[in-house]
């Protein structure tokens, strides 16, 4: 099991040293130059992780983060010893993880998935050893885990409810060393205290985004939750529905059951308020996984999961270092398109993106403040720095925007009138705005 996790360890280093930074990742490492204890669209743990790949050459940005990443899985397989896994199951699982897409290739982007899995993990190990040791030190590894957790992504508050839920279901509160559980909640409280104290500075503004994008869509539509529905099922991957469905029948793995299902159960609830993304309920594949390897005998399963995947992550990789056919999807193509923004920011000053993934990509490769202007596309973390807009005496700027992307009303209103001065290409363009 230690070889398989140092040779996985190696080549996803060797992975991420080679693979350009997506979209988000930019707009993550911009966080970590403007670092803060929280931001609009996230906590900031991702940001912070970020920055300790300054201390190295560029080349092993991602290196701290991945290995970080990676101890998780030595949590993760030691919560499975103690829950009554064999090492043969620690291996399926270890190996079914490594190429699940919202687990192992998750590692390989540095989002804010990468850190709630780490602390996910340790707060279910420190929860475990809390039960059956009655130490205290597992109480504040505890809380610890899930209060630093909320600075790596909220939705690891979810599994206070599904252990709740394991507790009053399986009449284990007797367990519990109620003298305790204050200390953990302390813990909780200290390590979420930079995002508490962020978002009580700022009006819970980073909290009620997270609400309203969750559940406060006006517009419904009824593919929602059935995209939700068919994400789930194609990344537990159809080899595995019949026993995913027989776990859940024969209950042997009551907590990995209480730690899958209500968080896919919410999700798919959500999803009749809102667009609900497939890495939402990311905390119930580590959970999922392992039921399947406790249960899969049949090597040809695992076998075809780890085939369809694996060709999936080269199709992929090729795609994000290579995107050059017209039907790569838009996320991976989205910085090839923008290497042409470079070639014209360079001229022009002061100079605008008309969105977040533009601002961040051209701003990562020049190394240079490049933002994107104020209340262009949807809200996020630039319409908060004053560098957004141009200056108040400003005479002209300049702007690249997708053609159908409407200008804010304010810039009309400062009297500023738009000229066309190039095409990028069929869908960008260069303005620049007088008065």
């Amino acid at each position: 099991m230690i070889k398989l996790w140092w040779i996985a360890l190696l080549i996803k280093c060797v992975l991420v040293s080679f693979i350009p930074l997506t979209a988000d990742e930019n707009y993550y490492w911009v966080w970590s130059q403007n670092l803060s204890l929280s931001y609009f669209d996230h906590p900031p743990f991702v940001a912070w992780l970020f920055k300790l790949g300054h201390f190295f050459p560029e080349i092993m940005l991602k290196w701290p983060a991945v290995l970080f990443g990676h101890i998780s899985f030595i949590f993760w397989y030691y919560f499975l010893k103690n829950i009554g896994f064999d090492e043969q199951q620690c291996k399926k699982w270890f190996v079914l993880s490594l190429f699940a897409p919202l687990v192992g290739m998750a590692s390989l982007i540095l989002t804010p998935d990468l850190p709630v899995l780490f602390f996910y993990t340790l707060a279910l190990f420190a929860f475990e050893r809390a039960l059956t040791t009655q130490k205290l030190s597992y109480y504040i590894l505890f809380g610890l885990g899930v209060g630093v957790g909320f600075t790596a992504k909220y939705h690891i508050i979810l599994i206070l409810p599904c252990l709740l839920a394991y507790l009053f279901m399986q009449k284990l509160f007797n367990k519990i060393r109620w003298t305790w559980v204050g200390v953990s909640l302390v813990f909780m409280i200290i390590g979420a205290l930079p995002v508490l104290y962020w978002n009580f500075e700022h009006d819970w503004i980073s909290f009620r985004f997270q609400m309203d994008h969750g559940f406060g869509k006006k517009d419904w539509k009824l593919h929602w939750p059935i995209d939700y529905l068919l994400t789930v099922l194609i990344f537990i991957f159809p080899a595995y529905w019949v026993l995913f469905f027989k776990a859940l029948r024969e209950n042997k793995q009551k907590l990995l059951i209480y730690l899958s299902v209500p968080i896919f159960a919410f999700f798919l609830y959500s999803s009749f308020s809102a667009k609900v993304e497939g890495n939402w309920s990311q905390l119930a594949f580590l959970p999922t996984m392992s039921l399947l390897a406790f249960y899969d005998d049949k090597s040809w399963r695992i076998k075809s999961f780890t085939l369809f995947w694996g060709v999936s992550l080269i199709i992929l990789l090729f795609f994000w270092r290579q995107p050059r056919f017209e039907n790569c999807p838009e996320k991976l193509c989205e910085p090839k398109r923008y290497e042409r923004v470079l070639e014209v920011e360079q001229n022009y000053r002061p100079f605008f993106a008309s969105s977040y993934q533009m601002a961040s990509y051209l701003w990562f490769n020049t190394k240079r403040p490049i933002y994107k202007l104020y209340d262009m596309s949807r809200t996020d973390f630039y319409d908060t720095l004053p560098e957004s807009k141009p200056s108040p005496g400003a005479h002209e700027f300049y702007l690249v925007k997708h053609s159908q992307t409407d200008v804010p009303l304010w810039v009309k209103d400062q009297g500023y009138q738009a000229e066309l001065i190039k095409n990028i290409d069929e869908d960008l363009v260069l303005l620049r705005f007088y008065r």
